[in-house]
């Protein structure tokens, strides 16, 4: 039977129900000041592909998804991915549901940021990953987390989506849930997930807030969901692709500078405790690396 989106309205609320408990109220998280930078990670090595065509970059990102799924479930019985938004995406996940060893009863799917709108709306990640992947293979409507779109307020579907991950997910050894495996685009300011430069949702000196609202300040005017870089952090693979010279910059900086100030430039801050981080690119975003 075919998936549909509206099908999963009513698992959704189902499945956070279970999980919900009453929200948190915030009220005595710590603000950075506007001259600091929030902490990180020690930066660790990452690894940088460079594909060598569209055709090519398609298939190494499918295959660094396959190959962490396999590993996941043979070590632990299921696979956690969080997936992005955008319209390399969206090519990136066509090709994906064509992959062939991924065991989609026992992946579990969840989105790394979306906007605060309904599953049919054009603006969705939850809507291109289910277009472009979730609605070509054979995922149970019960293995996909969206965003909490029927929720009142989008502080309320950002607190509701951090108990949901904490429920199926688990606590890591830190207390920070731990996905097998995270998924990144990178704007051309820098921004990743919905972390954008200078905005609150990085601004906030609370590990354990792992979900978040943000503003883009961009179109479409819509508030946005989030996750955090401590929960980004904690995967055991990050894997973020870009494309385009017009990234270039951003990216040498990112890689080559581990002291660039994160409120700055987001994607710098994406750094994994005790994780693999890879940049899959293509040849005019590794441009200005020397490789």
């Amino acid at each position: 039977m075919q998936k549909k989106k509206a099908d999963l309205s009513t698992t959704l609320r189902s499945a956070q129900d279970d999980a919900f408990t009453p929200p948190v109220l915030w009220i005595n998280a710590r603000w950075l000041k506007p001259s600091e930078s929030p902490k990180r990670n020690k930066k660790m090595s990452a690894k940088i592909i460079v594909a060598d065509s569209p055709e090519d970059f398609a298939l190494q990102c499918a295959r660094l998804v396959a190959d962490n799924a396999k590993e996941a479930v043979e070590k632990r019985g299921q696979f956690s991915i969080a997936l992005s938004g955008g319209s390399l995406a969206s090519q990136l996940y066509i090709r994906l549901s064509e992959e062939k060893g991924i065991d989609w009863a026992k992946t579990f799917v969840f989105f790394g940021d979306d906007r605060f709108v309904e599953s049919e709306n054009p603006y969705s990640n939850f809507s291109l990953a289910f277009d472009s992947l979730l609605s070509r293979v054979e995922i149970p409507n019960g293995n996909i987390f969206p965003i909490d779109w029927n929720a009142s307020t989008p502080a309320l579907a950002a607190d509701s989506y951090a108990n949901t991950i904490e429920a199926i997910l688990g606590e890591g050894a830190n207390n920070i849930p731990k996905f097998d495996f995270i998924h990144l685009g990178m704007g051309p300011d820098g921004h990743t997930a919905s972390l954008f430069p200078r905005s609150s949702a990085l601004q906030i000196d609370d590990s354990k807030r792992i979900v978040v609202t943000n503003h883009a300040g961009l179109k479409p005017w819509v508030d946005r969901i989030t996750f955090t870089l401590p929960l980004i952090n904690n995967a055991r693979t990050i894997v973020i692709t870009a494309t385009g010279e017009i990234k270039a910059e951003k990216i040498k900086k990112a890689i080559e500078h581990p002291d660039e100030n994160i409120l700055d430039l987001p994607i710098a801050g994406v750094s994994p405790s005790h994780g693999n981080l890879i940049w899959l690119l293509d040849k005019a975003a590794a441009s200005l690396l020397g490789l």
